[in-house]
This record gives structure tokens, sequence and C-alpha cells, in this order.
């Protein structure tokens, strides 16, 4: 058996849990979250969603460098990485 940890990527990981947790889900840091399954019930505006997705993401340390939504089939489409080695 190889072990309890996996060490890896975890990019990956750190971008879901931004889209997914609501502000106020970090006590240490109750601005951080998009709260995304709150912009799909309210259907709200497809850009003020991007632009909290993307302003969520830089301020974590990520590059975005490309951003869609499809309302149709409510994908979210993101290329993202981080460029200060966090993540």
């Amino acid at each position: 058996m190889a072990g309890d940890i996996e060490v890896g990527d975890s990019s990956r990981q750190h971008r879901e849990h931004l889209l997914r947790n609501a502000k106020g889900s970090y006590k240490e840091r109750p601005d951080t979250g998009v709260g995304l399954s709150q912009y799909y019930m309210d259907d709200d505006d497809p850009e003020e969603m991007l632009r909290e997705v993307k302003r969520q993401f830089e301020k974590d340390g990520m590059k975005v460098t490309a951003l869609s939504y499809n309302s149709s089939t409510q994908e979210l489409d993101i290329i993202a990485y981080y460029t200060n080695g966090s993540g």
C-alpha cells in the first residue's frame, strides 16, 4: 500500500472550491468564494457571474486566460492557472 497521502497538483481542487463555496464559507476569508449554485438558481446575468469568477480566481493568484458560459447547457468553461506557484 502506497499510503494515505497523495502529492500532486491541487489547482483543479482549489478552483472547484472557489466556485462552489459562497462568500462567508471561509471564516478567515469571508469575502472569498463565488457561490456558483446561487447564480444558477437566481438566473442572474451571466456576465456578472463571469466577472465574479474572474475576480475570485485572480484574487487567489490565478491568471485567467479564457472564461465563457453556455446558458443553454449551464456549462462554465475556464482556462486559468496559478502564476505564483500556489495551488
